[in-house]
């Protein structure tokens, strides 16, 4: 049985609100026994903001924090389109007078 795991690395230095991929997945993964979805998360930060980030998603889906920076989300939410978020906290950092803005990266998941 081959498995499909998208890996993400959203880098910190990324202002605002940024757009970044489209995951498609096939809805007949739920008849192999998999979820649906399943993607690897690795959040890129300085490390005195390690931790300062969220992930916001709709029903069907759940999320297991696999460390400070990094986790997977995964689910059969069905056939559709769902829009994922990956928000960054503001975070000044110990080691200078910066402080690193917060922003949200979005990604779209497909299942067809």
């Amino acid at each position: 049985m081959k498995t499909i795991i998208a890996a993400v690395a959203l880098a910190a230095s990324i202002g605002g609100i940024a757009s970044a991929e489209t995951f498609r997945f096939p809805a007949a993964r739920v008849n192999l026994g998999v979820p649906q979805v399943d993607i690897a998360m690795t959040v890129i930060m300085h490390p005195d903001c390690a931790g300062r980030w969220s992930v916001d998603y709709p029903a069907g889906f759940s999320f297991r924090r696999g460390g400070p920076n990094g986790g997977n989300l995964y689910g059969s939410p069905g056939r559709g389109s769902y829009d994922i978020s990956v928000t960054m906290d503001v975070c000044p950092l110990k080691t200078s007078t910066y402080v690193g803005p917060a922003h949200t990266i979005w990604h779209r998941v497909v299942v067809y």
